[in-house]
């Protein structure tokens, strides 16, 4: 109800808040030594505090009257809808699934589990925010195709300028920031890390290509794409965790993400000619850009070493400061407007809040 009053600043916050709040309770559990359980209760924490929030907001209405005679106009769309749901549910757990299967009672199992969740707050924050604005914007002008793809390209471009290099930044900086903060046993979980972060770049492309299949009203497609990816993740993660490892594993699980991040978009392109150019005009300059930038930077953060605490955190400042001070100016030079897209909203925020301001105080003074 709310994303249809396309409320997106009250989502938006609502959504920060979520990851947030999720982040600091896993971390904080896992510390108190909770296992298992630090992965689990902070879900449900969080699901109870969203829905106190939203219901007094949302206030939907519910009827004693279930009007079933209406019920055969949703059933084909909402069928497709439930199942492509489910092969989405099937993605986010597959890998879970085999490693359990696979790898009974292995460390290796806790240190991807909690690698994946910390590296996947990139996408939640980029791609989950971008999916709810999206779906109800691009539906309202369902019937000017040319118009949704040239909004849906740029809402995309925008969106990877940002969450690419953060994925390539958040994978360079998590060796130095495991080293600085966090206990030894955690520090197994580096090279997951950085490799599932790297692979979130991929799976940013994901939330943004399904919320436009969905506005376009291509539930069967949406359907097929969700499914075939669930199987390939499913039957190349068992093939490999039959023979290697589980950081194999997570090789083969990080593979899949950035090929059906891509595959993605190139089937929300294809209703109309140039998708493949379309694909490349989104994810090309972010990936070569930032992979020279965020590899400069973690290459001369090596020069300072890892011999205390505080050389660690210099090294992710100087991570950092590098590969920010590479990666801006190149982006800003190549796709100047999807740069405009991306920061224009976050500064015209702070002026107006500087100009509300500057009128308070104004007001105390007379």
């Amino acid at each position: 109800l709310i994303q249809a009053k396309m409320r997106f600043k009250l989502l938006a916050t609502v959504e920060l808040g979520n990851n947030l709040v999720l982040t600091a309770l896993k971390i904080v559990f896992a510390l108190m030594g909770m296992g298992a359980m630090s992965f689990i209760l902070p879900l449900l924490i969080v699901a109870i505090l969203k829905v106190l929030v939203l219901y007094p907001i949302a206030k939907p209405k519910v009827r004693w009257n279930p009007q079933f005679r209406r019920w055969k106009y949703l059933i084909g769309d909402s069928l497709r809808l439930i199942g492509g749901g489910l092969g989405w549910a099937l993605v986010i757990q597959g890998d879970y699934l085999v490693l359990g299967r696979l790898f009974p009672g292995a460390a290796a199992i806790g240190h991807y589990f909690f690698a994946y969740q910390l590296s996947s707050q990139t996408v939640t924050l980029f791609g989950r925010s971008l999916d709810m604005v999206l779906f109800p914007v691009l539906s309202t002008i369902q019937t000017d195709k040319d118009r949704q793809r040239r909004g849906f390209l740029r809402a995309l471009r925008a969106m990877a300028v940002g969450g690419i290099p953060a994925c390539m930044l958040q994978a360079a900086a998590a060796e130095p920031l495991f080293l600085a903060v966090m206990p030894e046993k955690f520090h197994a979980s580096i090279p997951y890390v950085m490799l599932l972060s790297l692979a979130m770049a991929g799976r940013l492309m994901a939330p943004p290509s399904r919320a436009m299949m969905r506005a376009q009203g291509r539930f069967s497609v949406y359907w097929w794409m969700t499914w075939m990816y669930a199987a390939s993740l499913i039957i190349t993660a068992s093939l490999e965790g039959m023979v290697g490892t589980p950081l194999t594993v997570a090789i083969v699980v990080a593979a899949n993400l950035l090929v059906w991040g891509v595959a993605f978009i190139y089937a929300t392109l294809r209703t109309a000619p140039g998708a493949l150019k379309g694909t490349l005009s989104v994810i090309a300059a972010p990936t070569l850009l930032g992979g020279i930038a965020c590899s400069a930077g973690y290459g001369v953060s090596l020069l300072i070493g890892d011999a205390t605490v505080w050389h660690s955190l210099a090294r992710v400042v100087v991570i950092l400061a590098v590969s920010g001070a590479i990666y801006a100016p190149a982006i800003w030079m190549i796709d100047r407007e999807a740069c405009r897209d991306l920061i224009d909203p976050i500064i015209g925020k702070l002026l107006r809040k500087g100009r509300k301001r500057a009128g308070l105080s104004q007001t105390d003074e007379v």
